[in-house]
Formats: C-alpha cells, sequence, structure tokens
C-alpha cells in the first residue's frame, strides 16, 4: 500500500489544492455538501496543515466538526494497524492540534459553528452526527438542550470526577469545562 503522506510536501500542497478545488467546482449550487478532511497531518515533514484558508472561504461552510476517539483506543489502533512509535502522550497532542486547527478553519468563517464531537459510548457517533448536522435544536442530554456548550473556550483542567473520585487531570477547550470523556450525562 502506498503512502500519500511520504511525498514531498510540494506534492502534497499541490494534490490538497486541486482535490479541494475540484470540491469547490462540484459543491458550487448544492444545498448541502459535507467534506470529511483533517484539519492537519503530521508526518515526517513535521506537523502541516490540510487546508488552504482561501479555498476554505470558498467553501463557506455553515458547521466544523473535530471528531475524536478514546486515546488508549487510537494508540492500540494505530500500534495494531502501523509501523509507528506514537506514545499516549503523541496521540494526546496529535488530537489537540486537529482539535486547534478545525476550530481555527471554523473561526475564519464567520457564522458557522464548530463542536467536537466524541465517537460515541452511550449512543451511536452516526446517530448523533446526524442530529448536530440535521436537527441541532433537538440534540439533548437528560432535559438539558446541550447542542452546544456556552461561554468562552479556554483551555483549563477538566471539572470531571474519575472512577476513584479524584478530579480528572485532562485538559480541555471545551467551554462547559469538562473534557470529551467527562461531558455531562
Amino acid at each position: 500500500p502506498g503512502r500519500i503522506l511520504d511525498l514531498p510536501l510540494s506534492r502534497l500542497n499541490s494534490l490538497r489544492r486541486a482535490a479541494f478545488k475540484d470540491i469547490n467546482a462540484l459543491s458550487k449550487g448544492e444545498k448541502h455538501v459535507i467534506v470529511n478532511t483533517h484539519a492537519t497531518f503530521r508526518w515526517r515533514h513535521g506537523l502541516f496543515s490540510a487546508f488552504d484558508l482561501d479555498q476554505i472561504e470558498q467553501f463557506n461552510a455553515d458547521i466544523y466538526i473535530c471528531l475524536v476517539d478514546n486515546i488508549e483506543v487510537v494508540h492500540h489502533r494505530l500500534h495494531r494497524d502501523f509501523d509507528i512509535d506514537a506514545t499516549l502522550k503523541d496521540c494526546m497532542v496529535w488530537r489537540e492540534e486537529e482539535i486547534l486547527a478545525t476550530e481555527l478553519m471554523s473561526k475564519a468563517i464567520p457564522g458557522s459553528q464548530f463542536y467536537i464531537l466524541s465517537r460515541g459510548r452511550h449512543e451511536m457517533t452516526t446517530r448523533t452526527l446526524f442530529r448536530l448536522i440535521c436537527r441541532p435544536q433537538n440534540i439533548y442530554n437528560g432535559s438539558t438542550n446541550i447542542a452546544k456548550p456556552s461561554g468562552q473556550a479556554t483551555t483549563g483542567q477538566c471539572k470531571g470526577k474519575t472512577k476513584a473520585g479524584t478530579r480528572c487531570r485532562h485538559m480541555t477547550r471545551i467551554a462547559n469545562g469538562y473534557c470529551y470523556q467527562h461531558q455531562p450525562e
């Protein structure tokens, strides 16, 4: 199998621009379009962007969603499926880079919304994603509408408690102050 990220960075940039140029052309006039992409890549070239701002502005998305998974699951999957030397800390850093870059894409588009969606433990991720995109006013968790936590998103220690009863040590940028594992039920 080929490894596209092994190509020279200049070639990767050209391919990415060409792909997004096609996306912009094919989606022109369409009412609904979903694009699944990373916001960043980290490989032998280091950290690099998976988008160009001018093309993101032209696309003009309404919503940006960063889909995240449990770090331990990602770490296990990477070591099972690839010959890679990644620590749990590496995986956490990669996830934070992806979240930050996706949020920056959203901030570049006035009026767009940014969400972090954790792969489901209590309900199917596809169902949550559908409701987030198609029926954001109907996303409930208990009796509280949590379509988007309100408040200023700043980095801080999660307010959640571990199974042992101690305060969670994860750092989070989610506006309600809870990390992806401790979002209120």
